[in-house]
This record gives structure tokens, sequence and C-alpha cells, in this order.
């Protein structure tokens, strides 16, 4: 430092800072460098003083930059200001020199009390520079130096300590700025943090939209019931997420994976294993554990381009069969827990069979599963490496009456029967072809014809399983019927007041024993004798987006899930409150308290009140909601009730 120069102290990068502490820009050059270490500085200290001329300091090995600083007279000004002239500040330096001790006209305590206050230790940055005047170097003028700026190398971040979401590399880490809280950059705008520009003293959160929480469910694919002694669960599909909803805690567990809406899925025996598959490009079938809800296994593009139409597991969890949604269908069986890169086995099935929607193995015997269109029924068998299959004929006049469309197949237990439901309340009875000549076949075949055509009831049969020793039916006035082995009715249930059924799931309990308490509440069976008829709780789904629970003791209803049967078209926040308003072409409006996860109210309009526009006023006292058929209805937010007896009508 020469003798008539000055060591000022600054606190950011690019930054020059007067005596005063006002920040100087350096709007010529921006350009600086790092000045020695703290040893080495105090050195050449010593060296300068006295000295009549500038020394050009030697930089350290990390200085990259040697050009030195070129201030404006604009700039020089702020200097002045804080010195009575320059003449005085030459009478100071030169008494100076009488006494060394007494530095550059600037005392050590004020020296060491600037580099304090702008030094982070912590991050080992010491920011010093001289001031330079614009004109050309006098060894009678002031000297200057360029500015310099001593960065101790700093520690490295370890990779657990950056998050780890999708684009980190834009993430900032967390923690105090090394530049300080107060700092400005040289442009006056707030310091830059790991290439992002963020306001003093905030904090950047690096992590994306995690999802929360899944309003609404996918009407297409049934749901699936994982109730059993520990739980009170049920899986649904929502877009291309799985909702694995615990209703008797009211949690979600959202399994994600999917870039396609899911189309299908399965479970276990013993609901322990769940998987979930999609249609387009890009899908997969994912093995869930659904206690915790971590994929286990993926089988990526297992039908390329065009997805899962339809896919059960076996009983014991080991394979999985899938259906390809292309026109001329691949049926895959897949042993996941051993390779889930390509299929055991597959066979091509003919167009002609139409797209088969509905499979399902044998419970009694792996090796054999039926598949089912709306207009044909497909047996198989594999063994090893080979499939077989069948794909028997039925028309109208084989048993001359209606047959209908085809909904659900199912095998019987202990039998070599099937049974398949169609639209119009029929069940088709399938059995082994009987040889012409020798004692039948009892063995499980695929060599299957049509034997019986059932009429069980009026309306279409939407579902058909089993439970025990019953055949379970749901039809489509959302009513349940049970039935033996010989199709005789035991009993019913028609007071869920639900649309159409697309499931009835069974909950799991490995030693349940149908036998009725004192205290029971059983319905009675249809027999003469009317004995107490017992069997599992289950629940229902439906193609209206209904999930409901029953219990059987007692015949218990209880509405697991009211949801919209058409795509979202309206929503809306209340101002002041945690609640959203969610509307639907199916004429459903809800009010969902999101923090809660509850229905706070809700209101079904009649028929062809399909809403397109929703807004609360101000004070979210009232809510306005408009239709596609020109109306305009202002509802009072809390019990949605009309204000207005009549609506608004525009058109």
């Amino acid at each position: 430092m020469s003798e008539q120069g000055e060591e000022l102290s600054v606190p950011a990068e690019r930054e020059v800072v007067a005596s005063d502490g006002q920040a100087v820009n350096d709007d010529e050059s921006g350009e600086i460098e790092e000045a020695p270490s703290d040893q080495n500085a105090d050195e050449e200290k010593e060296e300068k003083q006295g000295d009549g001329e500038p020394t050009e300091v030697e930089p350290d090995k990390d200085i990259t930059d040697e050009t030195p600083i070129e201030m404006t007279d604009e700039n020089l000004e702020i200097v002045e200001d804080n010195h009575e002239s320059k003449e005085t500040d030459q009478e100071e330096n030169q008494g100076n020199e009488e006494n060394p001790e007494a530095g550059d006209g600037v005392t050590e305590e004020a020296t060491e009390a600037q580099n304090e206050e702008y030094n982070d230790d912590d991050d080992g940055i010491r920011v010093t520079a001289d001031v330079v005047p614009e004109e050309e170097e006098d060894t009678n003028k002031p000297g200057a130096e360029t500015e310099q700026i001593n960065t101790e190398e700093e520690p490295a971040v370890s990779a657990d300590s950056l998050p780890h979401q999708i684009g980190d590399e834009d993430a900032v880490p967390q923690g105090p700025s090394p530049v300080g809280e107060d700092a400005q950059s040289i442009d006056g705008r707030p310091p830059s943090v790991g290439g992002m520009v963020t306001p003093n003293n905030s904090e950047i959160s690096p992590n994306a939209l995690n999802l929360t929480w899944a309003f609404g469910i996918n009407k297409h694919v049934p749901a699936i019931n994982l109730t059993d002694s520990r739980r009170r669960a049920v899986l649904y599909a929502c877009g291309n997420t799985a909702v694995l909803y615990d209703y008797g805690n009211n949690r979600q567990k959202l399994l994600q994976g999917h870039s396609n809406n899911i189309s299908c899925s399965c479970a276990s025996q013993d609901k322990r294993w769940i998987a979930t598959a999609d249609k387009g490009p890009g899908s997969m079938i994912i093995i869930w554990d659904s206690f915790t809800g971590t994929p286990v296994q993926t089988i990526f593009d297992p039908h390329p381009d065009v997805g899962v139409a339809a896919m059960a597991m076996t009983p014991d969890a080991k394979y999985i069969v899938s259906l390809s949604s292309a026109q001329r269908q691949i049926l895959c069986i897949w042993d996941w827990t051993v390779d889930g890169d390509s299929p055991t086995t597959y066979a091509e099935l003919p167009a002609r069979h139409d797209l088969q929607t509905y499979i399902i193995f044998n419970p009694d015997d792996s090796s054999q599963i039926v598949s089912n269109s709306a207009s044909q029924v497909i047996f198989y068998e594999w063994k090893g490496d080979a499939i077989k299959f069948v794909a028997p004929e039925l028309t109208d006049q084989d048993f001359n009456r209606m047959v209908g469309h085809y909904s659900q197949s199912i095998f019987c237990s202990d039998s070599t029967r099937a049974l398949t439901g169609t639209s119009v309340g029929n069940v088709v009875v399938w059995d082994n072809v009987r040889p012409v000549h020798g004692p039948p076949i009892t063995t499980p075949s695929p060599k299957k014809k049509a034997f019986k055509l059932v009429r069980l009831q009026e309306r279409g049969i939407t579902v058909l399983t089993t439970t025990d020793r019953f055949v379970v039916s749901g039809d489509v006035n959302g009513h349940v019927r049970f039935y033996d082995q010989q199709l005789t009715l035991l009993n019913w249930c028609s007071d869920f007041n639900v649309g159409p059924l697309n499931a009835v799931a069974f909950e799991f309990k490995p030693n349940f024993i149908p036998e009725a308490k004192e205290d029971s509440d059983y319905p009675s069976d249809a027999t003469i004798a009317a004995t107490s008829f017992v069997t599992r709780n289950y629940i229902i789904s439906t193609s209206t987006a209904q999930v409901a629970d029953v219990v059987s003791d007692g015949s218990v209803v209880t509405m697991i899930l009211n949801e919209h049967s058409a795509a979202f078209t309206v929503l809306a926040a209340h101002p002041t409150e945690p609640l959203i308003a969610i509307g639907s072409y199916s004429g459903l409006l809800q009010v969902w308290n999101y923090e809660e996860k509850s229905v706070v109210v809700s209101r079904k309009f009649s028929r062809g009140q399909m809403m397109r526009c929703i807004a609360f006023d101000p004070r979210g006292n009232f809510m306005g909601i408009g239709f596609t058929n020109g109306s305009v209805r202002i509802l009072d937010a809390i019990t949605l009730e009309d204000e207005c007896p009549e609506p608004f009508r525009y058109s």
C-alpha cells in the first residue's frame, strides 16, 4: 500500500466502499482480483509503508485478473466528500512518514473494525480495495492499486446436503449468504445465489410441488377392497394415480408412477400385493406393497405403444396375466417375482374375437384362465411356454332366446363349470365338452361349451364374482344378489340407492366362520327355514363414481365416496376459508375443506344442469354458477340453497 493510498473494505463482489461506508459501483471495469492472504497482506503493508511511489502487489496463485479498477469522476466525488481535500490527505500522510505507526491516515483499529465488519470467517472471504484516480499514475499523486479480493477456498458441499428433486441443477442449498445479509450487488439488485436472484434475508425452497390429496375417481376402473382385520381400505384409480384410501382414518397413500391414465388394477387374495396398469405410449405395469405403498416391481412397456386393457393376478400373487388393448390382442403371462423384462409366455388372439376387457384366473387351478369381450368368451390353459385357448360359439338361436352382451366371467369352486353374466339378466353356464365315447372329463380344461342359459333377473348383470360358497351378482340397479352353486337365490340387498355396479369386493378374513352369534343381526335367507344369512363384509363400486362399505351384520351401508361421474369443469377457492368448490357436467357440486380432507356440503342438480363457471363473492357469502343452458344461479355458500327463486336466464 502506498503512503497516499487508502485501504477500504468491500462487503460484496464487484463493490467498492468509501470511508463513510457508502457503496461505490464500479461501472467502468467491473473486474476484481483476489488479494493475498492476511499474513501476506500484513508483510506487504510493512514493506510499502513510507514509500513515495505506488507498489504493485504480487497476487496469490488464485488471482486470475490483474486489470486495474478505473474510477470515474462521479465515483470519486463520494471519496472527496468524506475528506476535506486531497491536500489535507497529503499533509496527513506526509506526517505519517515521520511516524510509520500512524499508517495511511487510517488507524489500525478502524481498519480492523472495517475488515471485521465485512469479513465472513466461516466462508473465508476478506475484501479490500484501493481507490484509483482516473488520471494516469504519477508519483506525486495519491497512489492506487488494483482492487483485490481475498477469497479463501470454501468447503466442499456434500451430495447429501443438496436437494434431490427433479431440476436440482437450479436448486439452491439453504444457509447464510457468503457475502453478508445486507449486501447489494454492483447493479443494485439483490445478490445472486446459485444462479437465482433472491431478495435479501429470504430463502427459496428447492422443493417441487408434491401431491398430497387426490379428488375424484375413475369410474371405469372397479375399486378393490383391501380391508382385513388390521385396516379398512380401498384402492381406486384417479387419473394416472392409484389411491390407497384408508377410509377408517381418512388417509390417502398416492401411488404415482404411471404416465397415462390407469386402465385396470388387480390384487392378490390376501390383499398384500396390488398391481396397476395403463394404456398408451410408455405404458407400464407396477406391482405395489399395499401396506407401505412401495413399488416392488415395474414392467416397462408390457404391450408397446398400446398398453394394457385387462389384467389379473393369481391368488398367491406369483403370476400376472395381461391383455393388450390393440385390435389384435396379445395375452402375456408374467412371473414378476423373477423377471420383469419379458413374459413367461404369450399368445396372439384373432381380431374377430373383439376386444377382451375382462380376465381372471381359476382360483383352484392357476393354469386355467377365462376372458371375455361383449360378444366372445375365451378359455385358456397354459403349461410352461405353451398357451392353448378355445373360443366357443354361442348365438341366440342355440337356446332360442336372447343371450345379451357379456359382462364378467368366473370359475365355479370345486367344479369344471364357468359362468358368464349378460346384459339382459342371463347367466351362461359353460362346462367341459363331453367326449362321444367314454366318461366325461372331470379335470379343468379349456375345451368348453355352453350347456345352459339361466334367466336370473330382469335387469342386466354387470358384476359376477364368488365368495366362500356363494355366487354373487351385481346389476344396473345397484342391487346385490347371493346364489348357491345351483344358482338358487339365497339373499339380496336392494337398499343401496346407488348406480350400476362395476365391483362387489369382499374383505379378506382367512379364518372366517359363517356362523351367527346370539347378539348378531344378520338378515334371514330366502329359504323356508329363514336362517341367518352370514357373509363377509364387502364394498361396492359403481359406474357413477360411488363407493360404499356394507357391513353384513345389521346390513349397515356407509358411503365412502360419492364423486363426479364426469370430468371436473368448474373449480373455485373460498376467499377466506380453506374451502374449494368443485363441479362437473354430472350436475354434482361439492364444497371440500382441503385442510380436513372432507366434504362440507354438496348438491346434485337435475339432469341437464351442466356447470360451466363458478365464483365466490369477495366475502365468501355467496356463490355464482353459470350453466351451459345459459342460466345463472346464486347460491348460499354455506348451504348451497338458491338465493333467488328462479335462476337468471340469458339464452
